[in-house]
């Protein structure tokens, strides 16, 4: 049994939220997802989701708060947790990077990474999901605003 922990961000800049797109052989479909990746020993959350969203998207970001943890008590292979952060741009181009776990795979793992238009039903659910956070009332417009970086 393998079960980890995983931890990821949510980035929104000008109106649009970063996202990646995976393509997972075991269930064999495309899928989208907030950037971020498994959790190594000794590394904190806050030092995994820095380091993945470098190797997926190229970025350098800067955790901002701990939105949240979600746990997966039946997961049985996989990330059992996952630990979500809120987070913003420090500096870099955002470019397709690589997924190093699944290296060797006949389709790469990691499929496209950008930034997708934050309205409509994908709107819906992140408010969904941000809702599920005790801490969150509703889905803050002022993150829609423009950051600088």
């Amino acid at each position: 049994m393998i079960r980890k922990q995983r931890a990821q961000a949510i980035i929104i800049d000008r109106g649009k939220i970063l996202m990646a797109r995976h393509y997972d052989h075991y269930i064999s479909q495309y899928y989208w997802c907030f950037p971020g990746g498994g959790i190594e020993a000794g590394e904190s959350p806050e030092q995994a989701v820095v380091r993945e969203l470098k190797e997926e998207t190229g970025l350098s970001v800067r955790p901002l708060q701990c939105l949240g943890v979600e746990v997966f008590p039946h997961i049985w292979q996989g990330y059992a947790s996952t630990i979500t952060f809120l987070a913003e741009v420090a500096q870099g181009e955002l470019s397709l990077g690589y997924d190093p776990e699944y290296e060797g795979w006949d389709m790469p793992f990691l499929q496209e990474v950008g930034w997708r238009p934050l309205e409509g039903e994908l709107l819906k659910q992140v408010d969904r999901f941000l809702r599920g956070f005790t801490m969150f009332e509703a889905f803050s417009p002022s993150w829609l605003e423009v950051r600088r970086y």
